[in-house]
């Protein structure tokens, strides 16, 4: 009976799916992993700003963001881009890829050590002594931080987003949990909630780094993995900028209070934009293993257009009808005098499903060209917009260039996709 019901639900995927181009089985199969490893993710994120927003001040709150998006920035020596290298090689089937990856990874983070200590030391001289201590405590879990962390790319470039799910929806909640309590307990103390989040988080990884291995089913490799892995965190330095700026530059131009106020009513729209790409994602080795092309899909599927489109619409009014109402239920009245704020990231929400899409189609065809063009590109014109809009409007001023921004970025890929795929050539 379970036998004959699966069958006819496969059936019926299998016929809308022909309707619209897309392969709804598999969709749906791996779709529920990832769905449900974005809604851990999206609700463990929320537990600890909740905790931040309630209990710990403004500074500390401010300062930890600083400090996240500083690390986040050095994040490029660990040669990030070898994820998305090793997710193609992984969909392709040439694992051998995998740990020469987290090798070279491991090597290259090591200069993050003195950059973060370095960066830790400036502040603790001119500024914050707690602030300068927190970057150089960052600076000890940098290697283990990020060089591990492949195994989330290995396993879904596998297709194996059960585990994906298993490994990662266990870190984030134990991470969350664990800081979440040390926020409660220390309040005004920004070190010991700094030390707690890394120690976490690096044990995790690389306890799943090595419990990954046995998903490894050969040594073959793709000779241009690791150049291609190193030509991405090349534009991944404008790309890890880009997503960074706006809080760089909210926390040098304004005090800490302010970007902690930022880190609040941009935390919804920012979570969500990972919650689509990490479920989009489940259909980065289809697109990788298969010669699919966006405009031939578009052609042969002329609903589709209309669904994203609807979608994308609802995504938006839902939002904006309820986030008032939502802030104030997870973060309080603390920072109630912002929350209007949070409406403006309207425009930014009906954009995610295209925006999403794009990266998404741009790294799994490697279109070189492409990404050469946009990242730098886009990363200055992003600064200007911001450095522009919070200098004359402040925080409102970064929110409205956020919007901006993503639109911008938008346009700039439906530009290059939309030429032909010979001028934007491979890697």
């Amino acid at each position: 009976m379970i036998y004959i019901i699966k069958k006819m639900i496969r059936n019926i995927l299998l016929k809308y799916g022909e309707k619209i181009g897309i392969d709804l089985p598999y969709f749906v199969k791996h779709g529920f992993f990832a769905t449900m490893r974005q809604i851990v993710d999206l609700l463990a994120g929320l537990l600890l700003a909740i905790m931040f927003a309630r209990f710990a001040t403004k500074d500390v709150f401010g300062h930890y963001q600083f400090v996240i998006a500083i690390f986040s920035i050095v994040s490029i020596l660990s040669l990030p881009g070898l994820n998305t290298s090793v997710a193609r090689s992984a969909a392709i089937g040439k694992d051998g890829d995998y740990k020469n990856a987290v090798k070279k990874s491991f090597i290259y983070s090591l200069w993050g050590i003195p950059i973060l200590f370095i960066i830790g030391v400036f502040y603790y001289l001119t500024q914050s002594q707690e602030l300068g201590i927190a970057f150089a405590i960052s600076s000890f879990f940098f290697p283990l931080f990020y060089a591990p962390n492949t195994w989330g790319s290995f396993l879904q470039g596998k297709g194996r987003f059960d585990v994906f799910f298993k490994f990662g929806s266990t870190q984030s909640i134990i991470n969350a949990i664990i800081t979440s309590i040390v926020v409660f307990l220390n309040q005004n103390n920004l070190l010991p909630i700094i030390f707690t989040y890394f120690i976490t988080y690096t044990i995790f990884n690389a306890a799943y780094y090595f419990k990954s291995f046995k998903y490894v089913e050969n040594d073959e490799k793709d000779p241009d993995a690791i150049k291609y892995g190193k030509f991405l965190t090349i534009m991944n330095i404008f790309q890890l900028l880009a997503e960074n700026v706006d809080k760089i530059i909210v926390g040098l131009l304004m005090p800490a209070s302010s970007l902690a106020v930022y880190g609040v009513i941009s935390m919804i729209p920012v979570r969500l934009k990972n919650v689509f790409g990490y479920i989009l994602n489940i259909t980065f080795s289809k697109i990788a293993s298969k010669n699919i092309d966006i405009k031939d899909l578009f052609k042969s599927n002329k609903k589709l257009p209309y669904i994203i489109l609807f979608m994308s619409i609802l995504i938006g009014l839902i939002y904006y009808v309820l986030i008032e109402k939502i802030s104030y239920l997870f973060f309080g009245n603390g920072y109630s005098d912002f929350y209007q704020y949070s409406k403006i990231f309207t425009v930014f929400m009906m954009l995610l499903l295209p925006y999403s899409l794009l990266y998404i189609y741009a790294n799994a065809k490697k279109m070189v060209k492409l990404i050469k063009s946009i990242y730098p590109f886009f990363f200055f014109i992003k600064l200007i917009v911001t450095v522009i809009f919070v200098y004359f409007w402040g925080l409102v001023g970064a929110v409205i260039a956020y919007n901006i921004n993503a639109f911008i970025l938008i346009c700039l890929y439906l530009i290059y996709i939309n030429r032909d795929s010979k001028k934007l050539g491979t890697f």
